[in-house]
């Protein structure tokens, strides 16, 4: 059985660490059925706090972090932090020895969603913005994952390999009413829900590489967006909902990247001999924060949205995996 976690190690090893090998398989959890290790203590991650700019970089950012090299599932140590969006206040949001990668703010920005390797499955959680009150939303012997929200936070838009394949689903905030939006034999995953509600972008193997996809929020009229060779993955869409940022590996690296909500006028911000990816706009659609390994190890940076302006956020022994904005 693939563990979420595992799929997510693959996601970001083949795409983030060896650029365009868009078409590697995920491996199955070679730790599977067995002993977990006892999880090697985190230390906090130390932020690099810049001068910011005046009135340019406001809120929260949530991310999560682990340090000692292990990967999740296999000793590694995940904690959910949140900071100040210019770097600063930086504090822990779940206690140590809890897993939680990839977390997502809420439309309100009351709670997080995140994922959790769980009884050797891989679950959604949901946790009040101030640490309290966690609930666990799926439990299944399945991956379950990589989720969104929808814009009046009433539902989640996810993965699961539930019936067999990776294929996007819905439910409500309480796990309820799971619906399949996506029926195909390859792989269907990161589903992200626009702004206006009526779309949701994912990525999708269908059609032999790794491109991303719009469909309506009932599942209908899905349509291929990207075109390129290389894996396209990971879309973000702009508060607007006329953007979306996305990673590409597609130059022997991985890049962050915007194009218009259909697609055109695709445009690279980064350019760094390190990966950049998992990108996640500002509120205001000015700013974009994403994880980068331009500095030797997996750090949060934040940049302007033209790619201008770059700016590190911490600079620190821990791996950053994950990361967004408060709304």
């Amino acid at each position: 059985m693939r563990t979420r976690l595992a799929t997510l190690t693959t996601v970001l090893v083949s795409l983030a660490l060896f650029g365009a090998c868009a078409a590697a398989q995920r491996p199955r959890s070679e730790a599977e059925g067995a002993p977990q290790p006892t999880p090697t203590p985190v230390r906090s991650p130390t932020p690099m706090v810049p001068t910011p700019e005046p009135g340019s970089l406001s809120g929260q950012i949530v991310f999560s972090a682990h340090q000692g090299g292990a990967l999740p599932g296999q000793g590694g140590n995940y904690r959910l932090y949140v900071m100040n969006a210019d770097g600063s206040a930086l504090r822990p949001l779940t206690s140590r020895g809890v897993v939680g990668v990839m977390p997502t703010w809420s439309p309100d920005g009351t709670r997080i969603s995140f994922d959790r390797e769980q009884d050797g499955a891989n679950e959604i959680y949901v946790i009040n913005a101030d640490g309290t009150q966690e609930r666990r939303l799926t439990n299944n012997a399945v991956e379950d994952g990589w989720r969104g929200w929808s814009p009046d936070g009433a539902r989640i838009v996810f993965y699961s390999t539930r019936d067999d394949n990776a294929e996007i689903y819905t439910m409500k905030v309480d796990g309820s009413d799971v619906r399949r939006l996506t029926h195909n034999s390859d792989p269907d995953w990161e589903p992200a829900w626009s702004p206006d509600d009526s779309k949701i972008a994912f990525m999708s193997e269908r059609d032999g590489d790794r491109e991303i996809y719009v469909m309506n929020a009932d599942g209908s009229d899905q349509q291929r967006i990207t075109q390129q060779t290389g894996a396209d993955w990971d879309p973000d869409w702009s508060p607007d909902g006329t953007r979306i940022a996305f990673t590409y590996a597609g130059h022997g690296n991985d890049e962050i990247y915007v194009m218009n909500a259909d697609g055109s006028n695709r445009q690279r911000l980064t350019n760094s001999p390190g990966a950049d990816y998992l990108p996640a706009w500002s509120p205001d659609g000015k700013h974009i924060v994403f994880v980068s390994k331009r500095g030797g190890q997996s750090d949060i940076y934040v940049m302007d949205a033209d790619g201008s302006n770059l700016r590190r956020l911490t600079n620190d022994s821990a791996d950053e995996l994950g990361v967004d904005w408060r709304p």
